[in-house]
């Protein structure tokens, strides 16, 4: 008895020994064009759109203000909230390093402290008052073509 006749069934199988029909193969292919054809028909935005009945909204809804599962849009959501969620802890971890530690483990920081070591997502250190700073940017400077200014550290 081969190997092949043991597998069981198709499902079983391994990718490459699946076989199916023109027959199958045309019946998913035309299950996926009515489940796209039906969603574009709902999208404003497509060229195949149809005017349906409006879909009225209820805050009781479950899925109100969210993003359809396994769309694009809720992964994109998912990698904003998880790129925020970091943001948030290096900051509180800014804080507890930077600022003043109480004894019941809470830490604060002036909000003024806070933004003259951090810039975006790099920690800075400020060399030059920000007043100095402010009228060095919006005084004239002629560059020459190519080279790029950079302010001397001190």
């Amino acid at each position: 008895m081969s190997d092949i006749d043991n597998m069981g069934d198709a499902h079983d199988q391994p990718f490459a020994l699946r076989h199916s029909s023109l027959t199958e193969k045309k019946q998913l292919y035309d299950q996926k064009v009515k489940v796209h054809s039906a969603k574009m028909g709902a999208n404003p935005f497509s060229g195949s759109f149809k005017n349906t009945p409006k879909t009225t909204l209820s805050r009781d809804d479950p899925n109100y203000g969210k993003p359809v599962t396994g769309s694009k849009s809720e992964r994109r959501g998912k990698n904003a909230a998880r790129h925020i969620n970091a943001e948030v802890v290096f900051l509180c971890d800014m804080i507890y390093q930077e600022g003043h530690a109480y004894e019941d483990g809470t830490a604060v920081i002036s909000f003024g402290d806070l933004f003259q070591r951090r810039d975006d997502d790099v920690p800075i250190a400020l060399v030059k008052p920000i007043q100095e700073i402010r009228d060095e940017l919006h005084k004239d400077q002629e560059f020459e073509v190519g080279v790029c200014h950079k302010a001397d550290s001190r």
